[in-house]
């Protein structure tokens, strides 16, 4: 049995987190209202959001008739056309149709 122990390496952050958590009252013991109420003050920071091409589609069949469903795709690196063509510039993907989906790099054959 080894007797060195390893450190934990954490984003600022999270160390920060880790720290301010580390001691009572924890989250279990503050019941479901004040357990509700710190976990949402704990979540209502700013964050980072990348950029994203989403598109709602609407799916038929189940048991309500259909399902409406967000494709989310990361956002090209540079100005592309926000228009859906059958073909796309290097380093933009085109918009899939519902047969076939392909990007730059992969072009149909």
């Amino acid at each position: 049995m080894s007797d060195h122990t390893t450190t934990p390496v954490l984003e600022t952050a999270a160390a920060e987190f880790a720290a301010a958590t580390a001691d009572p009252p924890y989250l279990f013991d503050l019941g479901p209202v004040e357990g509700r109420k710190t976990v949402d003050e704990v979540q209502s920071g700013e964050i980072d959001k990348p950029q994203v091409d989403e598109e709602w589609i609407t799916v038929s069949g189940g048991p309500t008739g259909s399902v409406r469903a967000r494709i989310a795709r990361p956002a090209p690196p540079g100005p592309c056309p926000s228009s859906s063509t059958s073909t796309a510039p290097a380093g933009c993907s085109a918009t899939p149709t519902p047969t076939t989906a392909w990007s730059a790099s992969s072009p149909p054959a």
